[in-house]
């Protein structure tokens, strides 16, 4: 859809201008036909902020309540991903500020291919492996296999499927715990339980992977006492948000050999600026980084320019965030 005017976009984002990150790949795509600036944490905010119809937040930026509160005209916050839980929600509506999100679709292989790559790291033990070659062993840990054990995948959202379809291939038996159930099961799944049953399905599973978004519902879902509830030895991989897995219990449990492996792409707070070192435990962690492939970037460079392009003709966002007033 064609744009009938240029709009001005503030692009809410660390500065990372590498063609392939997702902050040069959206300055590419829309600065042809919008004015694009970049975010100046050291610079006053309503200067910046001044004339400005969009901001375009790529990530869980730590400066967006300062944007908000510092803009006078916008329009439309477009986030450049899926999770909206570091928002303001009722401030968007007080101020008249539309929220439009990028579906799940458009990081979905690469989330899923990740919490993939992190369960297969932890299950055969690489991390001591490698830390065991660097120190001369031969051999020795070898870890495990996830073909014939039990999986189960909280959240069915399209990350989730995919992981789902993979370990079904490798031949894990696949328990997907979702809000709704699905009928018929989607490739992989070899049963599907409600969230309600989420603790009858822990002490049977040798892993658990976390795909569900951030909400009040979903915080602290797997806390201290259903982590207890997984049988010893059993991985949990977490690349939804920080807050649905309790960390620092999920770390203890680690520790204590209660938890076989832990596979953390997300954080309760973020950015670490400051990770703490645990030498010798089946422990993988990365920045928040599983969603951020060039084919997603470029999946979710079109939906903004979309977006934008619709809002510059007037027409309501795509993909747009009921807001609480």
């Amino acid at each position: 859809m064609p744009s009938e005017r240029r709009l001005r976009v503030l692009l809410l984002a660390r500065d990372d201008r590498r063609p392939d990150g997702f902050a040069g790949v959206l300055h590419h795509r829309l600065s042809p036909e919008h004015d694009l600036r970049w975010w100046d944490p050291a610079a006053p905010a309503r200067a910046q902020l001044a004339g400005v119809d969009v901001v375009l937040d790529v990530g869980t930026h730590p400066d967006g309540g300062r944007v908000l509160r510092a803009a006078d005209r916008l329009r439309l916050w477009q986030v450049n991903g899926t999770g909206h839980d570091h928002l303001d929600l009722p401030e968007l509506a007080r101020r008249g500020v539309a929220l439009a999100v990028c579906p799940g679709a458009t990081g979905a292989q690469a989330v899923g291919e990740h919490a993939l790559a992190l369960l297969l790291a932890l299950t055969r033990r690489l991390p001591e492996a490698e830390a065991a070659f660097r120190a001369g062993s031969w051999q020795e840990p070898a870890g495990g296999e996830v073909g014939g054990s039990v999986v189960s995948v909280v959240g069915l959202g399209a990350s989730g499927r995919v992981v789902a379809t993979a370990l079904g291939a490798l031949g894990a038996h696949v328990v997907a715990v979702t809000r709704r159930p699905p009928d018929p099961l989607p490739a992989g799944v070899s049963e599907a339980v409600g969230v309600d049953r989420l603790d009858d399905v822990l002490p049977r599973s040798a892993a658990v992977l976390l795909h569900v978004p951030l909400t009040e519902q979903t915080r602290g879902l797997l806390d201290r006492r259903r982590l207890a509830l997984l049988p010893r030895g059993a991985h949990v991989v977490n690349v939804a948000r920080g807050g649905v897995l309790d960390e620092q219990a999920a770390l203890a449990a680690l520790r204590a050999g209660r938890l076989g492996g832990l596979g953390l792409d997300v954080f309760a707070t973020e950015p670490v600026t400051d990770p703490e070192t645990h030498p010798g435990l089946n422990l993988v962690r990365t920045a928040h980084v599983a969603g951020r492939t060039p084919g997603t970037a470029a999946r979710r460079a079109e939906v903004v320019a979309d977006n934008l392009a619709r809002l510059a003709a007037g027409l309501p966002p795509l993909h747009g965030v009921p807001l609480a007033a």
